[in-house]
């Protein structure tokens, strides 16, 4: 993450260590708060995509609940109302 945020932020170094901090301070409420051998799910690295993320905001949020443990979103769309 912090390699991507370089790279996506170059030449930035005020919004490189804003993000870098957020990213930190994730990392740390995680690691506190949730205990990963409840998590069922894992995201395997594809060597098709290597040094890429390519994910659309839709399966990023639903990513994060489920990392987190989250077993109910009530969701309402917001245009667009899918991902296609």
């Amino acid at each position: 993450m912090e390699l991507a945020l370089t790279k996506q932020f170059k030449g930035k170094a005020k919004a490189v260590a804003l993000n870098k901090a957020a990213l930190d301070l994730g990392r740390k409420f995680s690691k506190e708060s949730f205990d990963r051998s409840r998590v069922p799910y894992r995201c395997q690295r594809m060597n098709a995509t290597q040094g890429k993320i390519i994910i659309d905001g839709n399966s990023a949020a639903a990513l994060g609940c489920l990392f987190a443990g989250v077993t109910v979103v009530p969701w309402y769309p917001i245009t667009p109302s899918t991902s296609a």
